[in-house]
């Protein structure tokens, strides 16, 4: 059976597993920063995006069981906003990037303010990513220094 995804705001409780996820070794490989970041960063970059009202951050999770799959964040602007997604490590490889993309972009819909089309950048060495959003309906605008941009309008 096919698993269902649900999206909610990230809490409190998920600040460990986003610092373990980015640390992720192949996560690293694939954002712009390959830097392992510290606690002390990662504890004041969540502290701060808990309260930013430009930034929506939503954890993707197994309706049965809760289990997280992936963080997805919403960076707003006035005319857009830039998406990211990292899944869970463990949840790599099963086809659930792009439901978890699709539900966290409809949620992110219902709740924005502002913002007609939506970003995301991608490291040209990164093809999942790449297949990922070009398979929700993003389409390539601009490639700069190795980072493709895809866009989605709203």
């Amino acid at each position: 059976m096919a698993m269902t995804i649900a999206v909610r705001p990230v809490e409190l409780a998920d600040s460990d597993d986003i610092f373990n996820w980015r640390n992720d070794p192949e996560t690293r490989r694939m954002f712009h920063s390959m830097e392992i970041v510290p606690r002390r960063d990662h504890d004041a970059w969540f502290a701060g995006s808990l309260t930013n009202d430009t930034r929506f951050m939503f954890m993707c999770i197994d309706a049965q069981d809760a289990q997280k799959i992936a963080f997805v964040r919403f960076d707003l602007s006035k005319v857009e906003a830039t998406i990211s997604i990292n899944l869970a490590p463990e949840m790599r490889g099963k086809g659930l990037a792009r439901p978890c993309l699709l539900e966290a972009i409809a949620c992110f819909q219902r709740k924005k303010t502002g913002g007609q089309k939506l970003l995301a950048e991608v490291k040209a060495s990164n093809v999942a990513s790449s297949r990922l959003f070009a398979s929700a309906g993003f389409v390539p605008v601009r490639d700069r220094n190795g980072v493709l941009t895809y866009e989605l309008g709203l």
